[in-house]
């Protein structure tokens, strides 16, 4: 069901933006973090005839629309290549036609924003008991010796 689904969306997505319209989408997912966290609403303008800039956040056609940031263009071949900000390894070279769409806009969400702060500090905080425990038990142990 997910992947029917899933089929769907993308087929509306592309055709929504191939009509030229702009659309607003939750992406789910880590790639874009910090600067779009999981389920934050983004507004997205189709590309059309329009330049492709390095920077661009962008829309690929993929086995399912893949929202990238661009990190290299190649105009004599006309390839691009798009990475996650949270990722290390780019994707793929795409075509310059594979790209539908352009970020224009991030709906910044205050409370997700506030519980991905949290579940930071959370686990901060978890490693520096757990750090403690440690010192504490190895000590425990070097006095009972």
């Amino acid at each position: 069901m997910k992947n029917e689904r899933s089929e769907i969306f993308h087929d509306i997505l592309l055709d929504v933006l191939g009509k030229g319209k702009r659309v607003k989408i939750r992406p789910f997912g880590s790639s874009m973090a910090p600067t779009i966290l999981s389920g934050e609403a983004v507004i997205i303008e189709p590309i059309g005839d329009k330049t492709v800039n390095e920077g661009d956040i962008v829309v690929v056609e993929s086995i399912r629309p893949r929202l990238h940031r661009v990190v290299h263009i190649d105009k004599q071949k006309g390839m691009v290549i798009t990475r996650g900000d949270a990722f290390n390894q780019n994707d793929p070279p795409v075509s310059l036609n594979e790209i539908w769409g352009r970020l224009v806009s991030i709906k910044k969400s205050p409370i997700l924003r506030a519980h991905r702060l949290l579940v930071r500090f959370r686990s901060q905080c978890a490693r520096v008991v757990l750090d403690g425990f440690y010192s504490l038990a190895s000590f425990v142990f070097s006095v009972r010796r």
